[in-house]
């Protein structure tokens, strides 16, 4: 078994015991990818500064533009 690199996903060889265990840790792994992605959906970005980062706000659950002056 070897860990992927970046996805950070693990391998399986055919008939390797306790596979289900890796199986689920992968499909923990991309649903936690695809929660970032969708919430990086909802900020709406024209252009971005050179001054503003995006950055998580857990109040909210989502990614927000910050801009510093």
């Amino acid at each position: 078994m070897t860990i992927k690199s970046p996805s950070n996903l693990e391998s399986l060889d055919y008939g390797q015991p306790d596979w289900i265990h890796i199986y689920n840790a992968n499909v923990d792994r991309l649903n936690t990818l695809l929660l970032k992605i969708q919430a990086l959906q909802d900020v709406k970005i024209d252009k971005l500064e050179d001054d503003a980062l995006l950055m998580w706000d857990s109040s909210q659950s989502k990614y927000v533009l910050i801009k510093y002056d």
